[in-house]
């Protein structure tokens, strides 16, 4: 009991607790897989489908039991493969997408691991997720896998300046790197007035992260890594069993993470609209900041999937050329035209 109520190991308790269980690693996966039945239902219904229905009430387990299906499957290795990093690059993105997750708000305007610049070391980490996609094609010693490890790396480097670009936006308009001010300023700052100045210079930006993310999610109209029907799974060829099971896992925790730190640089992450956040008193603001969280992502996560659904694919020149040649370009003029409000005009000062 002594060492239980020292504050110094109370502390270490609740925080372990806080990164594994919730609002951390354990929650994640759940919701997750909750956010993949939910997407596939509602893709079911525009596709005049019924979706999952046997596992659970409604199909609602049904991504669990694939996962412990995959888990359960044999694991092949060819013996063209690099066996060391065929079988460590699963785990890598698994644990690199588990990490990041804990720098999105979720019960509080502030992650689990919160810093001041945290931003600049979020977008730097989460190029991990492509390049570990590149070098799992080319472990797998499969010549189709390969291919789309090079149209994986090729789509890569497309989008990942105008992802960035989007994403800075917002912390030019704060003033701050930090995630925590960003979302303190859009709940502190919300008025009708504000959402005047504020959402003709966010919209846009907005516009090229859905875009860009949906690239770097390989969505539709951007699955020209995988390409199902022209290189059978692309840079996926050749997992089979629990290191599938593990990217699978892995690309639902990378979409929630991008939608959680869209929700936080654009949505003022889980505060609650007013009037909602003077509805109860301050001990249940973290149940009123999570069904915020939930709410906000899961409308992100349903409309990447209408804009899915609605698309064909793109091939690799074409998804280039609209990255480079459009998208890039107009992010740039974005950023400097919301610059130059900003340092000049200071839009938000009479608030």
């Amino acid at each position: 009991m002594t060492i239980i109520n020292d504050p110094i190991i109370s502390e270490w308790i609740w925080k372990t607790f806080q990164m594994l269980i919730f609002p951390g690693m354990l929650f994640f996966i759940v919701l997750s897989l909750l956010y993949e039945w939910a997407d596939r239902k509602f893709k079911a219904r525009i596709q005049r489908r019924r979706g999952p229905v046997l596992a659970g009430p409604g199909g609602i387990l049904q991504p669990l039991a694939d996962l412990i299906k995959l888990m359960g499957k044999e694991d092949v290795e060819t013996e063209t493969a690099d066996k060391f990093g065929f079988r460590i690059i699963p785990y890598l993105e698994l644990m690199v997408t588990l990490y990041m997750l804990l720098f999105i708000p979720v019960i509080a305007t502030q992650g689990i691991i919160s810093l001041p610049g945290d931003l600049i070391f979020v977008l730097f980490i989460s190029t991990f997720f492509s390049l570990i996609i590149i070098f799992a094609g080319y472990f797998s010693g499969n010549r189709f896998a390969l291919v789309g490890s090079e149209r994986a790396g090729l789509l890569f480097i497309s989008y990942e300046i105008p992802l960035f670009i989007s994403l800075i936006t917002p912390a030019i308009i704060v003033g701050s790197l930090h995630i925590k001010e960003i979302v303190e300023f859009q709940a502190r700052q919300f008025s009708l007035p504000f959402l005047a100045i504020y959402l003709p210079l966010i919209f846009p930006s907005y516009v090229m992260f859905l875009m860009t993310m949906l690239a770097k999610l390989e969505k539709v109209p951007f699955d020209i890594p995988e390409a199902k029907s022209e290189i059978i799974a692309g840079w996926l060829t050749e997992y089979t069993g629990k290191k599938l099971g593990m990217f699978h896992l892995s690309k639902n925790l990378q979409e929630l993470f991008l939608l959680g730190l869209g929700t936080a640089l654009f949505f003022g992450g889980p505060y609650p609209l007013p009037p909602f956040d003077t509805l109860l008193p301050e001990p249940w603001h973290p149940l009123m900041f999570l069904l915020w969280f939930i709410a906000k992502t899961l409308i992100g996560w349903l409309s990447l999937t209408f804009i899915s659904v609605l698309m064909g694919r793109f091939r690799i020149e074409h998804a280039r050329d609209f990255f480079w040649k459009y998208l890039t370009v107009f992010g740039i003029i974005q950023l400097a035209l919301v610059s130059i409000i900003v340092f000049y005009v200071d839009p938000f000062s009479f608030l």
